[in-house]
């Protein structure tokens, strides 16, 4: 995306020829519009996987959220042992000491 950016004018252009009037190597320039880049296509995935899930039809009991950048389930992965999982199984008596 960076080099097509590149060749023709576009703000991706701008931004690299920016990079380097501010005393950036060629190659730092195209690392910067690169993580530009790189970033929005995050963001705008993240954005529609939120706007997926909440919206209308969007998967019943799945309740995502955005935590430190990253869309993430505040459930427990399935499987997953953990000391409270190992309390409720000990005293609903389904686990048994071995």
């Amino acid at each position: 995306m960076a080099t097509v950016q590149l060749r023709n004018p576009s703000e991706g252009r701008d931004y690299c020829d920016r990079k380097k009037a501010s005393g950036k190597t060629s190659m730092a320039a195209m690392r910067c519009l690169k993580r530009r880049l790189s970033d929005i296509v995050y963001r705008h995935m993240v954005n529609d996987a939120v706007r997926a899930m909440t919206a209308p039809g969007g998967t019943p009991g799945n309740v995502y959220r955005v935590q430190r950048g990253r869309l993430t389930s505040p459930h427990q992965r399935f499987g997953q042992v953990t000391s409270r999982t190992r309390h409720h199984l000990a005293t609903t008596g389904l686990l048994t000491a071995s």
